[in-house]
């Protein structure tokens, strides 16, 4: 795991920013990285303290993403802000990443599920990138690939502002010159493609399913962050706890 650039280990509380991720069998991205990082405008990172999630600081962390998203030419991310306050910060998390997804043509994870928000917990609670051991997910099903992250001391919006938008030279540790492999990593990460036909051979069609996991004060007193990106094949996981389906109903979504 790296620190950011500027970290140190005497330092009794590290900067805002993500760790360098690990992944696991992941396929290629269908997009394009970032020319370089954009800084978060307005900060919303410095307005809200990470445990926030307000009314105010949710439009405001939606203006700055919306603010990146304009120079890939994206649609502004949109949702019904009262009914997102209302789900739990895994649920919200997993809302967050799918509606990333979506906007550049990805399939969004068709689910959450109990086995892998339990690797993602246990992630969160070792303030590490979560992994996936073994490829049987619950019910017998086939896991082909996956990825993961993890964020220290930033809310949910944060962690994905930070892996999304400004992941390059001078805020990961693992990019100290642009081409870099470490470089816009985590974005890879979140980004991943899903299982090809190909690959699911005689196993079904492709999936993609999330592990979630938000420790209110699991680093330093901050929030510890940790999603498991998983491609499957075939039905789903049997211990299913919530769904694309459900978030898209709940927060007025049409995708």
């Amino acid at each position: 795991m790296a620190r950011h650039p500027h970290a140190a280990p005497a330092r009794k509380k590290a900067p805002k920013r993500p760790a360098k991720a690990k992944h696991g069998k992941v396929k290629a991205r269908l997009d394009v990285d970032p020319a370089s990082n954009i800084a978060p405008q307005p900060n919303f990172v410095s307005d809200c303290p990470p445990q926030t999630v307000t009314v105010a600081c949710v439009n405001e962390a939606l203006a700055a993403i919306n603010n990146a998203r304009s120079a890939e030419q994206l649609a502004p991310m949109t949702l019904r802000v009262a009914a997102f306050l209302a789900l739990t910060a895994s649920q919200q998390l997993f809302v967050i990443t799918n509606l990333e997804r979506v906007a550049r043509g990805l399939m969004p994870a068709t689910a959450m599920t109990t086995q892998l928000d339990a690797a993602a917990a246990a992630g969160a609670r070792a303030n590490a990138d979560p992994v996936l051991k073994g490829w049987n997910l619950t019910g017998n099903r086939p896991a082909v690939e996956w990825s993961s992250n993890w964020a220290g001391d930033l809310n949910g919006f944060g962690a994905d502002y930070y892996w999304l938008y400004a992941d390059g030279v001078g805020v990961n540790i693992d990019c100290k010159v642009a081409g870099a492999t470490g470089c816009w990593e985590h974005r890879e990460n979140v980004l991943m493609s899903s299982p090809t036909p190909a690959l699911c051979g005689g196993a079904g069609a492709p999936t993609q399913l999330m592990g979630v996991s938000y420790q209110a004060t699991g680093y330093q007193n901050t929030p510890s962050i940790a999603e498991l990106y998983v491609g499957s094949c075939g039905a789903l996981p049997t211990d299913i706890v919530f769904t694309w389906t459900q978030a898209e109903q709940l927060l007025g979504i049409s995708t």
